[in-house]
Order: structure tokens, then C-alpha cells, then sequence
């Protein structure tokens, strides 16, 4: 008797899973992924939206491209799991489950800053990068910041890469901007190491940006854009560039799920949960490494958990003893401008400390970056 496997969300993790899975099992097992959006955001993508080397319809995607490929997309809100029922409750209907998976994400959270998303641009938002866009086309001078409004966030490079990418789009305009990356961090990608942190606070300060750590926006005044840290210091921007604070989705809100901090629970390895049967990856999951920190959020963690995820419930199934396991490896591109991109590497998962090294920015891994981008589309929708 075929079994039903219910994928939550079809970001980067869900859309791997999806995928592997189906290429292991046959049609009479069903493969169900339920997600809110209609369409596919590449994320890293958005990065090059903001600066105008994208435009918002080349970086999406309709999931309804998922039922070509043998894989039932259902466009719908998640609004409870009963897990005693094996029965995910979305709008108007219930959907019952042998095999669960969540992959949700983090949900974003702009209003806990007040005056935010009045004043700003949320970078992690296709509206908002866009947005910003149309905005620094007509930006004549003066003071930009891109502020990290809260840790955790996915994409831990991505703040930086936006100020160098900005630095470099002014350049090429002659336009002159005051670039300011404030952030409640004391360095960046702090996960990665030292040597890793101070490099990337180099690249960007190579590019002129100012690196303002250990600053916790506290609110905006809409009116004249001037924003207020909880350090005392006040500022005034043309424009505004940020990270939104992040957090569970509302669903997930659930004790048997979650850690202390309130995110969800799983094995490091296996990506289980406490609950049979059900699965989670990517960034509503919470994995604390050997060092005392969390394993960072971002979609090429998301991607080598779901291909582990999927092998075993794929064996399982077939009966087959299960056999994969994330080992705690990541990559993610940095762009730092002017056509070039530097590669983070390495091992989160490794003791005593995490063993991640930054590959130094060239145009060839720019390439890469841009072939990343192509072959995703191709390979998963």
C-alpha cells in the first residue's frame, strides 16, 4: 500500500526533498507539498534585485511546475498539525499523513521594530528588494544603511554582501553614498570563526562601507527616517535596507516540537523529531553546534538536511535500513561587487570548533554563483 508524504513549505529544503524523493519512490507513493506562495523566490537572488542585475520575474517560479514532475502542490495556509491524528489542517480541508516534514522556515517579523516597515526596505521580501530598487534609482546622495534588526537570521552573509553590492553599484554611478552595516552582532558570521569574521569586516570596509557591531535597533520615526539604537545613538537615512527580526511560524507553536529558544527540535543528523514519523529542516530548526552556537540558518543547510531527510524516509518505506545523515557541511557565496564573489566552506559540525575557511572573491566564483542560480531553476522547477 503506497504511503503519503507531506512536505510543509517549498522553500529550499522542501523543494530538495520533494524532488529526491520522488526519484526513489515510485507513483503509487504520493508526495504532497503544501505552501502559502504561489511561486518560487530564489533567495540569494535577491541581493542582485536590489541592485538592479535582476529583475523580480527572473528570479521566480510557479510551484504549479511541481505537477509536471509527479509531485502534488497544494497553494494553501497551514493553520494546524495534529500529530496524534497524523493530519496537517489547512484551510478548507485536512490532509492526512504517513510521513511528515516540515520545512517552513522562519517567519519574518518587521512590526516587532516600530516604524520599520514604514520607513524601510525588508531585503528578504521580493516586494522589498524591489522596492529598494526602484528607490536607489533615484537616490541622488547621502546616507544608506543596511541594519540587522535581530539575531538569528537566515543568510548570515547576506547583510554584508548587500553593503558591498551597494558600495560597488554607487561607484560604477559616481553617485557618492555614506554606506553604514549596523548590527547587534559583535562580528559577523560569527559561527564561521575569527579569521572568517575579520575577513568579511575587511572586504567591506575595502569598499567603504562603515561596520557599526553591537548596535540593537530599537524604532524608527517614519517621518524623518532617523533611527534609534538601544546604545543611544540616532541617526537619519535617505534610505533604509534591513533585516526583519525572525521567528517560529505560529503553527509550529507546539511543545513537544520546540527547544528552550523556541525553535524546532530536531537530531543533528538525522533531522528527526521527537515525534515519530515527522521530519524538519532548514531555518525553523534550531541545532546547537559543539562551540555553544547554533548551526546558521541558510537555504545550503536546508538542502544537504532534506537529501538526508528523504533518503531515510525513502528506505524506510522500501524497507531498506536507513542510511544518510547531514554531517554538518555548508557553502554559500559571498558577493562583494565589481563582478567578483568570495565562497564560504566548511564544516559546522567539526570539533572542537567549526573548520570553515573563506575563499578569496574572483570573478570565476561570481560565475559560479550565477550558474548556482540557472541550474537550481533547471534542476527543481
Amino acid at each position: 500500500m503506497g504511503k503519503r508524504i507531506v512536505i510543509l513549505g517549498a522553500g529550499s529544503g522542501g523543494l530538495v526533498c520533494s524532488h529526491v524523493l520522488r526519484k526513489k519512490l515510485n507513483s503509487s507513493h504520493e508526495i504532497v507539498v503544501v505552501d502559502r506562495q504561489t511561486h518560487f523566490i530564489f533567495q540569494p537572488s535577491l541581493l542582485w534585485l536590489l541592485v538592479g542585475m535582476r529583475r523580480a520575474a527572473h528570479i521566480q517560479r510557479p510551484l504549479s511546475f511541481l505537477q509536471k514532475k509527479g509531485i502534488n502542490y497544494i497553494n494553501s495556509e497551514v493553520r494546524h498539525v495534529d500529530f496524534d491524528q497524523k493530519e496537517v489542517h489547512l484551510i478548507s480541508t485536512k490532509l492526512k499523513y504517513d510521513y511528515l516534514v516540515i520545512s517552513l522556515g522562519a517567519s519574518l517579523h518587521p512590526e516587532k521594530i516600530p516604524g520599520l516597515r514604514d520607513s524601510g526596505h525588508n531585503l528578504y521580501e521580493i516586494n522589498g528588494a524591489d522596492n529598494a530598487r526602484k528607490n536607489l534609482e533615484l537616490f541622488k546622495g547621502g546616507k544608506i544603511a543596511v541594519i540587522v534588526c535581530a539575531t538569528p537570521y537566515k543568510c548570515p552573509p547576506a547583510p554584508y554582501e548587500a553593503s558591498m553590492l551597494l558600495s560597488s553599484y554607487f561607484n560604477k554611478k559616481k553617485i557618492r553614498a555614506e554606506i553604514e552595516l549596523l548590527t547587534p552582532e559583535p562580528a559577523p558570521v560569527g559561527t564561521a570563526g575569527a579569521h572568517v569574521s575579520e575577513r568579511i569586516v575587511s572586504l567591506i570596509q575595502e569598499r567603504g562601507v562603515s561596520f557599526m557591531p553591537k548596535h540593537q535597533i530599537s524604532f524608527v520615526d517614519s517621518s524623518t527616517r532617523e533611527v534609534s539604537f538601544s546604545n543611544g545613538k540616532k541617526s537619519r537615512y535617505e534610505i533604509i535596507v534591513y533585516i526583519p527580526p525572525h521567528g517560529l511560524p505560529s503553527v509550529l507553536n507546539n511543545p513537544s516540537l520546540l527547544t528552550k529558544n523556541g525553535w524546532v527540535k530536531t537530531n543533528s543528523r538525522t533531522m528527526e523529531t521527537d515525534i515519530e514519523n515527522v521530519y524538519a529542516v532548514g531555518d525553523a530548526t534550531e541545532i546547537i553546534l559543539p562551540v555553544g552556537k547554533p548551526l546558521p540558518k541558510a537555504g545550503a543547510v536546508a538542502k544537504l538536511e532534506a537529501i538526508a531527510v528523504a533518503d531515510n524516509i525513502a528506505s524506510n518505506i522500501l524497507g531498506k535500513p536507513p542510511k544518510s545523515s547531514y554531517d554538518g557541511s555548508s557553502v554559500c557565496f559571498v558577493e562583494t561587487g565589481e563582478g567578483r564573489a568570495g565562497l564560504i566552506k566548511g564544516n559546522f559540525y567539526a570539533e572542537p570548533a567549526p573548520k570553515v575557511k573563506l575563499k578569496e572573491p574572483s570573478m570565476f566564483l561570481h560565475w559560479g554563483k550565477i550558474l548556482f542560480e540557472r541550474s537550481w531553476f533547471y534542476k527543481y522547477l
